[in-house]
């Protein structure tokens, strides 16, 4: 991680950590779960190395989503924001690698980005300082604010 997780953010990662690992085969070697998270919507992934060699998906437990929540809420900097993607390693018998991206574009699934309000609702509940609000970001709210101006809305 480039940065120190915060004091409340430790045990979230401790107990995401657990259901990452609880939600593996047996035979798992390494697990990799990637995440792409807004306040409104989160996508993420789990796939596993088996002890042969093959990799394969792996379905997370349910408790992870609303405990990616918790945690991405307790990695919250003011005036920095919280992350928008994070890569977790977890090598069975190792130091878990984990990596939260704060500025880095989310890399959505095809299809899957959300709709540019969601990332000024999310700046709602996780403010950042102007110079902290990368060009990506900065694109996403003025293209939210053009919709709102032109009269579209987002159908629920």
């Amino acid at each position: 991680m480039d940065r120190k997780l915060p004091t409340s953010a430790e045990p979230l990662l401790a107990e995401l950590l657990e259901i990452i690992e609880l939600s593996t085969p047996l035979s798992w070697e390494t697990a990799r779960v990637s995440v792409q998270s807004t306040v409104l919507t989160s996508m993420w992934s789990l796939s596993v190395v088996t002890g042969d060699g093959t990799t394969k998906p792996a379905t997370l437990q349910k408790a992870f989503s609303p405990k990616l929540a918790e945690f991405r809420g307790a990695c919250y900097e003011e005036g920095r924001g919280t992350w928008y993607s994070a890569a977790i390693t977890l090598h069975k018998g190792g130091e878990p690698d984990v990596r939260l991206y704060y500025d880095e574009k989310p890399e959505w699934r095809r299809g899957a980005w959300p709709h540019p309000g969601t990332y000024v609702r999310d700046l709602e509940f996780f403010p950042r300082a102007e110079e902290h609000v990368p060009d990506w970001l900065r694109e996403q709210v003025d293209l939210a604010a053009e919709a709102e101006t032109s009269g579209w809305q987002n159908e629920r």
